[in-house]
């Protein structure tokens, strides 16, 4: 067990910053330990019958952090939430009751209902009337349009049964039974589409989503393609111009919505998505014809909501002024305008794994997630039936709601710890965003700018002296010291990201000059990630446990290029690597950060020399093939190539004079070995590319076979002469290809009786082909001596390249 623990991650230590895990709390390990005893099982109250209360408990205590009403919490359409065993899970039930089609999905209810009205409740067909989205139009729901009634309020669907069984006296179980004809199961998706003319509904969800959502799409049959990436801006959140370009596409197409995701913490970046201009775009909307469902992917930001709600009248609590900032205040006070929010107490809650939950704003919204087996009979009071696990072990309800009791979900309980882990991120962010000097070899550059980067006060020398001031006022102080200095506390809700994570990337200079490949760019990034992650023979050896993350150029767009531009790197389609430092202990001291970020810059400053090495072009022995027989004391040589090493970072082919003894003993020499014998010519004395180039000669040595163990000379030093240049291509990044070609592209060169051929090199990781002397034939007259002098392109249509690429 020693050797065990040696060796395991110290989540529970200020050093460990990379994943969403730490020390759950007391009261938390507490009542785990406590009912895991009882081995309760959450699915029906005749065996769980306090876990069970327990676990509603603890539902509506999240409810009333999200700032649900809580004053008709006691009727059907009051708030209500669950545990589910991760926020996945949570994500993937929020799916479910909006997508399960048939009768008993929420957005899919109106038209099964319709189809009953169509036929068995023909009686209603005038009688029952509802209120259309835009909030004024009462219709016969017979009159209305397959498009109205799928685009009918969330409120007004989950409160048709009971208004059917009030206005009518239909009684639930007859209407239950009367709709059972048309769910999916029994009919089929394809046919209600048919039948009512409709497309494929939509999930709106930023692209910087958590990977459980095309997952959720996947499961429950809505199809990964229907959930649609909105693009980010420049700091990861979701663009409310894009959000509102295919809203009023759908509306344009009447394509159906079911939900629009607004992320409350991405948990890559800890980006709050504007949900208050979600909640105003769907208003905008209704009053056109078209709703949809809000879902609040917070499973990370969930708990921040907690620094919003007043503690109880008895405390005595002096409110504070804390590091969260006034968007992110703003976004957290509009969950309760959402229909439905994830929220992960083995997170910020900070119990331990697994406790998800999720929250309905309506609780007759899980009533479309219900489904009750034959050997669970106590009705409403079970939690089981709802959702998708059904069974559940009491002991993480009976986790999550002790230290929701204990601590408390408000300003003095929950909201006094997150404020003083954000104060930390801070402090980790000031020391990411200062660590960049004129003359520093390291480059880092988080991904939320300083006020003074950006906006009409920007400028090297107000950037210089905010830097100066954040190192004087901010770094060194501990969190005692600053939460009592308002003019401090107010810059530092300028500063860092919306939730606790800090992103950044890193860069590095090389004599001063910045490193312009992103390649580069992102191999410092994974070596510092293996170092960080791995450290020596205990994890002790590690200073700061971090996360690499890979920034794709498609789905961050403006976010990733505007990255690159910060780091000096080209905007290019390359992805980016980004490192992620997330912060959830409240204990971390100044003292702390520092020694983190001391052992942070020594180990990037050493792996820095590792890319120094790669990317400063320095005189070595250069390799060429040697290509066909020498004619006319002329050969054709093909450097060998290296994506990795900047001196050789080309793909070139040239045409050199040799010696006439040189060539006649090569060509004897060539005849005797077989075809597939492969010569190589070496320098005789380092040198670097381009002083060949502009010399046009040089000392070379020829050998039999690679360079490498096998490598024989077969001719000493003699003079090459006349060096031209047939092809010379970059191999550098900013000369790749966005992607590799369908079909395999090559070079021809040489002379139309000798002709060789060699791979071109689109992007890396990728391998070098060439051959000698090969056959081509030609339908329509014959390869000219001109084209072949100077290399031409060739594309081989039966051999493929981007299928047998990684």
């Amino acid at each position: 067990m020693s050797s065990f623990c040696q060796k395991s991650i110290p989540f529970w230590s200020p050093r460990y910053s990379a994943y969403m895990c730490t020390d759950p709390s007391l009261p938390a390990l507490l009542g785990y330990i406590t009912a895991m005893f009882f081995n309760s099982n959450n699915v029906s109250t005749d065996v769980s019958p306090l876990t069970t209360a327990v676990e509603r408990h603890a539902g509506l205590q999240l409810c009333e952090m999200l700032g649900f009403n809580m004053s008709h919490v006691s009727n059907d359409n009051g708030p209500w939430g669950h545990i589910t065993s991760g926020g996945s899970i949570a994500n993937l039930e929020s799916m479910w009751y909006v997508h399960r089609l048939g009768a008993r999905n929420l957005k899919f209810y109106p038209l099964a209902l319709r189809m009953a009205i169509d036929s068995p409740l023909s009686f209603l067909q005038a009688k029952f009337k509802v209120t259309l989205c835009d909030g004024m139009t009462l219709k016969a729901m017979s009159a209305c349009t397959p498009w109205e009634l799928v685009n009918l309020a969330p409120d007004t669907i989950s409160g048709l049964s009971k208004r059917l069984e009030a206005e009518h006296g239909i009684s639930p179980v007859y209407l239950s039974n009367v709709l059972k004809r048309y769910l999916v199961q029994r009919i089929g998706r394809n046919e209600i589409e048919h039948y009512f003319g409709l497309s494929a509904g939509k999930y709106f969800v930023a692209s910087s989503k958590h990977y459980s959502w095309p997952k959720c799409a996947a499961l429950t049959g809505i199809g990964s393609d229907n959930v649609v990436n909105i693009a980010v801006d420049k700091i990861a959140r979701l663009d409310i111009n894009a959000l509102d370009r295919q809203l009023q596409l759908c509306l344009v197409n009447q394509t159906p919505i079911y939900a629009v995701v607004a992320i409350i913490g991405s948990t890559i970046h800890g980006a709050v998505d504007p949900l208050a201009d979600i909640i105003a775009l769907r208003r905008k909307y209704q009053r056109k014809g078209l709703s949809f469902i809000i879902h609040a992917d917070a499973a990370w930001g969930g708990y921040f909501a907690a620094m919003l709600r007043e503690p109880p009248t008895s405390e005595n609590y002096i409110a504070e002024e804390t590091a969260l900032s006034s968007y992110s205040e703003t976004q957290l006070y509009n969950l309760r305008f959402c229909d439905s929010v994830t929220v992960d107490p083995h997170k910020m809650g900070y119990a331990p794994y697994p406790a998800g939950a999720l929250c309905y704003r309506d609780g007759r919204m899980r009533l479309f997630v219900s489904w009750k087996p034959a050997e669970v009979s106590d009705g409403e009071s079970s939690m089981g039936v709802y959702g998708v696990e059904g069974r559940q072990p009491g002991a993480a309800s009976v986790s999550v709601w002790a230290s929701h009791k204990v601590i408390g979900l408000h300003m003095s309980g929950y909201g006094s710890i997150m404020a003083r882990a954000l104060l930390s991120a801070v402090q980790f962010y000031c020391h990411w965003a200062t660590m960049t000097t004129a003359d520093s070899v390291l480059i880092v550059v988080p991904l939320h700018e300083l006020p003074f980067e950006h906006g009409p006060l920007s400028s090297s020398l107000a950037l210089q002296t905010q830097k100066q001031h954040i190192q004087s006022t901010l770094l060194f102080r501990s969190p005692e010291e600053l939460s009592q200095d308002p003019v401090t506390m107010r810059l530092v809700k300028h500063l860092g990201s919306d939730l606790s994570i800090n992103t950044f990337s890193i860069n590095f200079r090389v004599d001063g000059v910045t490193n312009d490949s992103t390649v580069e760019a992102n191999y410092l990034a994974r070596r510092i990630s293996d170092r960080l992650r791995k450290g020596g023979p205990s994890s002790a050896d590690v200073p700061l446990f971090l996360r690499d993350i890979q920034m794709a150029a498609d789905l961050y767009g403006v976010c990733a290029a505007h990255m690159k531009e910060r780091l000096g790197l080209p905007t290019s389609a390359e992805d980016l690597h980004v490192l992620t430092n997330v912060v959830m202990s409240p204990f971390i001291t100044s003292e702390d950060l520092s020694h983190s970020i001391a052992g942070f810059r020594r180990l990037a400053e050493q792996e820095i020399q590792a890319c120094i090495f790669r990317n400063k072009a320095v005189p070595e022995t250069l390799h060429f093939a040697v290509q066909g027989r020498a004619r006319d004391n002329h050969l054709h040589l093909i450097l060998l190539p290296m994506f990795h090493l900047a001196g050789l970072r080309h793909q070139l082919i040239l045409e050199v004079t040799v010696p006439p003894d040189v060539a006649q003993r090569y060509n004897y020499t060539l005849s005797i070995f077989s075809p597939d014998q492969i010569f190589t010519l070496s320098t005789a004395n380092e040198e670097m590319i381009e002083e060949i180039l502009d010399r046009r000669t040089f000392n070379a040595v020829l050998n039999q076979e690679l360079p490498g163990p096998h490598l024989r000379q077969v001719e000493s030093a003699f003079r090459i002469i006349d060096v031209r240049v047939v092809v010379h291509r970059s191999l550098h990044d900013r000369a790749w290809a966005p992607a590799y070609p369908q079909h395999m592209p090559f070079l021809l060169y040489g002379t139309p009786q000798d002709v060789h051929l060699m791979h071109v090199l689109v992007r890396a990781p990728n391998f070098h082909l060439s051959a000698q002397s090969v056959g081509v034939y030609v339908e329509d007259g014959a390869l000219s001596a001109a084209d072949l002098a100077h290399g031409m392109l060739a594309v081989a249509k039966h051999i493929l390249e981007a299928p047998i690429q990684p």
